[in-house]
């Protein structure tokens, strides 16, 4: 009998439980996946025992088993972020099931303001292998593809799921090594999958979340380059679209160094931003340099702060600091009037030193002007996100890219000029630290994409510009990154909610839905004569677009 999940804000289900799961060859699970299931607020479970039919080590999802037809008893609480929405979630019986069943109604699922649950948990258990009913979709024994909703697919080695765009097991697109369930979708391994041991069941985050839209509210790229002129023009309307503000940096040629430049600047921005200029609020930055107090409260009214450059670590930052001790009056002015302070923290000593050796100044700023709200921009190293924790006025934002690349993918094989930025991708374990830190939802930590465009003949050349231009693909490719890693109800602090608090930041009241279906990313942006961009992860297919 089916159980419908309602459009209720709560909802409780439980999942039917097959045969006795037979010392791990059924949906038993080890200590290490008991994390996975917690993140979704189950909790309270107990050892799972060699002849349970279903349990989680250390989790909930605890059944008991006689070898006939037990059935899970314990409750299962799962919240999706304000927005989403909960689809294609399915009834799994484990390996050798015969008769389980869904025994529960609904009591919480969707977080206030989130989407109308539109799918039916259908009883499930016939067959020697407990197939799931049409349309789901299922796939056994010799990894048959799976069809385009969520699916089963089992061979003898172990169970494995995936969900929302047709899985492929063993002699297919994905496999299933050594019977311990290591999930591949398409050929490209998930991250960080829950795994079970000795041939059980292996799960994606997306078997509780097999969405197919995903709405964020009011989100922010809290550091963006928007460049002048005819790039401009190309660039403005893709950030606008995608995004309710961003912060807008100042590193024109010449810089933004006035209250005249700075609305002048603000006003060719959302001329160009077009038909997405009214839900488009773009925060305005004056180039570090010395200022007096009548300069700062002339421009107070349009600022929303001063971003310092040390002098030549990046693209036009020849005007930049020589001395962060001779800079230190106008940083007393900013804390008195309430400017906060971006810092491109890199020194221009050994590329892959330089953020680590500028950590001391941040230290030095953040203890000297304990007042004054600091931000590390685009930070790469995980000695950065520790430096977080210490010290209450320092806060940081983290680009998308440096989420999921390292050194290795800029220049381990053939040079990608692409994704060659600055500060430049550091080492695996830094790029760990800081998706650790993105996906945890970390309070002093904003997404600034540091999305950067250069003419392709400025990036495919002998002195390649640095810069990575992401803003066609950030809010698709974030939501496929915090999806992966089951983290989606945390997306929405790190794109918007964490700066609106740290800033008491109010933007436009605009809502951005993402859904699930693929399409792939052009090679480059142009026309009308305008510049030619090749952006991030350009070619490549992406199962998330903006509606």
């Amino acid at each position: 009998m089916p159980v419908s999940l309602l459009p209720a804000a709560d909802a409780k289900f439980l999942f039917g439980a097959g045969e006795d799961g037979g010392g791990g060859t059924g949906a038993g699970f080890a200590d290490h996946a008991a994390g996975f299931w917690e993140e979704f607020g189950i909790e309270g479970g107990e050892a799972l025992e060699e002849g349970d039919g279903v349990g989680l080590h250390g989790g909930s999802f605890i059944g008991h088993g006689d070898g006939t037809g037990g059935e899970l008893e314990e409750t299962v609480v799962h919240a999706i972020g304000p927005g989403g929405s909960l689809e294609g979630l399915v009834n799994i019986p484990p390996h050798g099931g015969v008769s389980g069943r869904v025994h529960g109604e609904v009591e919480r699922v969707l977080h206030p303001g989130g989407d109308e649950v539109r799918v039916v948990l259908e009883a499930a258990g016939h067959g020697p292998r407990g197939a799931l009913p049409e349309p789901r979709g299922a796939g056994f024994d010799e990894g048959e593809e799976l069809g385009k909703a969520a699916g089963i697919a089992s061979n003898p080695g172990g169970d494995g799921i995936g969900a929302g765009t047709g899985v492929i097991f063993e002699n297919g697109g994905g496999e299933v090594h050594d019977g311990i369930g290591r999930e591949w979708s398409g050929g490209r391994e998930m991250r960080n999958p829950a795994v079970a041991r000795d041939g059980g069941l292996c799960l994606d985050a997306r078997l509780m979340s097999a969405l197919s839209s995903f709405t964020l509210s009011r989100p922010l790229d809290m550091h963006l380059h928007l460049r002048d002129g005819e790039m401009l023009s190309l660039v403005a309307p893709l950030s606008a679209e995608q995004f309710a503000g961003a912060v807008i940096m100042p590193n024109l040629v010449p810089p933004v160094t006035s209250v005249e430049m700075l609305t002048a600047y603000r006003a060719r921005i959302l001329a160009a931003c077009g038909v997405h200029a009214e839900g488009f609020q773009p925060l305005m930055t004056l180039f570090f340099q010395q200022y007096t107090e009548g300069q700062l409260a002339a421009a107070r009214e349009h600022l929303f702060a001063i971003k310092l450059y040390p002098h030549g670590v990046t693209t036009n930052s020849e005007s930049g600091i020589h001395s962060i001790d001779a800079a230190q009056p106008t940083m007393r002015l900013m804390e008195e009037m309430g400017i906060p302070l971006l810092v491109h923290g890199e020194t221009t000593g050994f590329v892959m030193d330089r953020e680590r050796e500028f950590l001391s100044i941040y230290e030095r700023l953040a203890v000297k002007f304990p007042r004054l709200r600091i931000v590390m921009e685009h930070i790469t190293t995980a000695a950065a996100v520790a430096l977080l924790d210490r010290f209450e006025n320092l806060h940081a934002t983290v680009t998308p890219h440096h989420l999921i690349i390292t050194l290795d993918d800029v220049a381990g094989g053939m040079l990608q000029p692409h994704l060659f930025c600055k500060p430049i991708a550091k080492r695996p374990e830094d790029r760990d630290a800081l998706l650790a830190a993105a996906l945890a939802a970390h309070p002093k930590l904003m997404m600034g994409s540091d999305s950067a465009p250069h003419p392709q003949h400025a990036k495919e050349c002998c002195g390649c510009a640095a810069g990575v231009w992401s803003a066609p693909v950030l809010l698709p490719r974030l939501v496929e990154l915090f999806e992966a890693h089951g983290a989606l109800d945390r997306l929405q602090a790190f794109v918007s909610d964490n700066a609106v608090r740290i800033h008491g930041l109010n933007p436009p009241a605009k809502t951005v839905t993402l859904v699930r279906e693929p399409w792939r990313v052009p090679a480059a942006y142009s026309g009308g004569g305008l510049p030619t961009v090749v952006p991030w992860e350009a070619g490549r297919e992406l199962p998330w677009r903006l509606a």
